[in-house]
């Protein structure tokens, strides 16, 4: 149910509305510009509304909690409303009850002239309330269908995946294989071979297209899907080219050849064309069945479609002419010589309005078929595939699931932005303080051995806390960076004294090779060392429930920084998605932390890198931090 279906205001602004009239709702009185308390209040309804809108919402329509106002007042004007001695509100006196009553009866008939069935001066708010109802019931519908099929389709492509992951295809060609085998060894033991192998060519070929209907999956027009779903839909096309070339393709050849040696070996011929004949025309025959069948569909679809439209326009029809066969009975009805020439006027102008009225309502309704029949604008294009309004729709549906997707992220990364300016600019002034204090208690731990271990384990707990400032520097530009060389075995450092006690409880051991303790990179350290704590952070999260061997390693080679893991890896659907804003998949993750460290890597000028998920590997994930020359020669290569 949309909740800001009746309204004219934006769903963004109706929301911010609706959180300040939760915030500061109701009708305030103000004496000489001081609130009166308790009105105003939202446990305080002194007017009543919510009463009499649980007798009759459409009648009354006010709600205390979704409405603000002030009545002003002046002492002098009001005299008789007296303030009770503890300033709560007024005296029940006379006064006050007049105007009480004048308030709920300003309220009634304000409900009653603009927004009640029949009110005087109801007409354009009923108008714009049955526009904005039918617009909802439209984007309801549409919003349903797209559901059903988003849903589906999501549900398919994981079954895709999932299969593909548990080997199912693979396994059912393999089953498929050793059956033609057995059947081919079987010839000799036939009256007519020839039939026998014919018969086996065209079993071959129905249980290919079976496997191969099973594992594929199509996608429904008229749809717009997230990024997710678009990634990983480009993640199945790719994978299911893959699966026909690699598996069905060479293995529908390979028995092919066999079922011709077999022949061969056997002294049968084979009638070659007759082979091919029969082929094609297996093909032909379930190419022109399903083209049929579609085509049907279509003419089912248009026939229903055409019918509905007739019975609408015939009932249009029907309404006029009921109208004006009613205002002619009525018109010859009619006592002239009793009505005065005014009274015949407006007797003319109400007839002639219900006949208009018809008419305006009908021809609107008219015209709204007319112009969708227009939408529905089918041509090919170029390449001869057809485009159309599903197209159209599907483009707008998904720019606007595209929108509301980022709209949500930013609103978050701007919100922990905020949030870290705050802290990092209170936490410099505490740590400056703090400092100076160490300093302090330094000359007194040099002097007095007792507190010198004291002083030494704040001071190491200290320097680590002010280790995690740089964490924040790429949040703010206010902060001066200085580009330095980074050793990685001051990462390695960081890194166990960061996650020991997870990798501890975890039994992950952390393994640094012996190049990567050597090596160095050039830049910010505030830019690498949460990039590294993201990396480690993911691979910890997915190995901790991961059984057999739990290994983290970090690795240089040739100039590129590698952190791999022994855990469950990245699945073929995700692995174009990771790096996406907001794409997460552990449970109540945010989606950003792969998205702002590829981002800050990139952003360097003078020392940028890249951060890519490995495909290649087997188990496990595997990331590469690239500096961005080395990656541009890869790519060249």
């Amino acid at each position: 149910m949309n909740p800001f279906k009746d309204s004219l205001l934006e769903p963004e602004e109706y929301t911010r509305m609706i959180r300040k009239l939760n915030r500061i709702g109701g009708i305030y009185i103000y004496n000489d510009g001081i609130r009166v308390l308790p009105y105003g209040n939202a446990d305080y309804d002194f007017l009543g509304v919510e009463k009499r809108r649980t007798l009759s919402a459409a009648y009354y329509y006010f709600s205390f909690r979704r409405m603000i106002g002030i009545i002003e007042l002046t002492r002098n004007d009001n005299e008789n409303l007296k303030e009770k001695a503890g300033r709560e509100g007024f005296r029940e006196n006379t006064a006050y009850k007049q105007l009480s009553e004048i308030l709920e009866e300003f309220l009634i008939q304000t409900a009653a002239d603009f927004f009640r069935e029949g009110g005087v001066k109801s007409d354009p708010w009923k108008e714009k309330r049955e526009e904005l109802n039918i617009i909802e019931v439209a984007r309801r519908r549409k919003e349903k269908q797209s559901g059903v099929k988003k849903k589906k389709f999501s549900e398919e492509l994981d079954r895709y995946f999932n299969s593909l992951e548990n080997a199912n295809p693979h396994n059912q060609i393999a089953e498929l294989e050793k059956d033609v085998r057995r059947r081919l060894e079987n010839l000799q033991n036939v009256v007519n071979p020839l039939e026998y192998i014919i018969d086996t060519e065209e079993y071959v070929y129905s249980e290919f297209s079976r496997i191969e209907s099973e594992f594929s999956v199509k996608r429904p027009k008229g749809v717009g899907f997230s990024k997710k779903q678009n990634s990983e839909w480009k993640a199945y096309v790719n994978s299911s080219k893959n699966l026909k070339d690699e598996l069905f393709a060479p293995v529908r050849k390979r028995l092919d050849i066999s079922i011709g040696h077999l022949a061969k070996e056997a002294n049968i011929e084979l009638d070659l064309r007759k082979r091919f004949e029969k082929s094609l025309n297996r093909q032909a025959k379930i190419a022109l069945k399903d083209v049929k069948e579609s085509s049907n569909e279509i003419r089912d679809a248009a026939n229903v479609l055409r019918q509905n439209i007739v019975e609408i326009t015939r009932d249009s029809i029907k309404h006029v002419d009921t109208t004006i066969r009613e205002v002619s009975q009525e018109l010859q009805a009619l006592d002239f010589e009793g009505l005065s020439d005014e009274e015949i006027v407006d007797k003319k102008t109400e007839l002639e309005s219900r006949v208009d009225e018809a008419f305006e309502k009908r021809q609107e309704q008219l015209e709204n078929i007319r112009q969708q029949l227009l939408a529905v604008n089918i041509f090919p294009d170029e390449s001869g595939r057809i485009i159309g309004i599903n197209e159209t729709n599907e483009a707008l549906e998904e720019e606007l699931v595209a929108l509301k997707e980022d709209a949500e992220t930013n609103l978050e990364l701007i919100q922990l932005g905020m949030a870290v300016g705050i802290i990092n600019h209170e936490f410099h002034a505490t740590a400056n303080a703090v400092r100076k204090s160490l300093r302090t208690l330094s000359s007194w731990a040099n002097v007095n051995k007792n507190l010198f271990p004291l002083y030494q384990d704040i001071r190491n707990s200290f320097d680590h806390l002010d280790g995690y400032l740089t964490l924040f520097t790429p949040f703010t530009r206010r902060l001066k960076r200085r580009p330095m060389k980074i050793k990685e075995k001051d990462i390695i450092i960081f890194l166990e004294d960061l996650f020991s006690e997870r990798i501890r409880r975890h039994n992950i051991k952390l393994k640094p090779t012996a190049a990567f303790k050597k090596a160095e990179m050039t830049g910010y350290a505030s830019t690498f060392y949460p990039v590294y704590v993201n990396l480690v952070d993911n691979a910890i999260y997915w190995l901790k429930d991961q059984n057999g061997e739990r290994q983290i390693e970090l690795d240089y080679i040739d100039g590129v920084f590698i952190v791999s893991d022994t855990g469950p890896g990245v699945p073929i659907q995700a692995r174009d998605l990771i790096f996406d804003k907001g794409y997460t998949r552990k449970a109540g993750g945010r989606g950003l932390g792969l998205f702002i460290s590829r981002e800050v890597l990139k952003a360097d000028p003078n020392y940028p890198y890249d951060l890519i998920l490995s495909t290649n590997s087997e188990t496990g994930a595997v990331f590469k931090i690239i500096p961005r020359k080395i990656e541009e020669k890869e790519n060249d290569n």
